[in-house]
């Protein structure tokens, strides 16, 4: 039997999850960020594992546009997955109703 996970899905940017998901879904979500320290004589290059999710005190979020991969994981693991939340739209207007606009013919 799979354990169930929820991921709450705010709006069409970002998703949000608990510490113990965010655990489970680090490795898909990390790549390798590089940096060059300057030594006396020369530069030496330093690798680190960097994470795309951000973090506040309601949970942690990462991309909408990684659901899928994230879903792909957990199932990989043994979970079972289901989305909650409206995902309703940050945007306050449509970017093509907006006054004064005009459009060249290419766009």
């Amino acid at each position: 039997m799979s354990k169930e996970i929820t991921v709450e899905y705010l709006n069409p940017i970002e998703c949000r999850v608990n510490a113990e998901v965010a655990k489970l879904i680090r490795p898909v979500l990390s790549f390798t960020a590089v940096f060059y320290q300057q030594t006396p004589f020369k530069k030496i290059r330093k690798e680190y594992q960097k994470s795309t999710m951000t973090q506040d005190s309601k949970g942690f979020y990462f991309f909408s546009g990684h659901k899928d991969r994230v879903t792909a994981h957990l199932t990989k693991l043994g979970y079972s997955v289901t989305f909650s939340g409206n995902g309703k739209s940050i945007l306050k207007h449509h970017p093509y109703k907006a006054k004064d606009l005009t459009l060249r013919s290419d766009q």
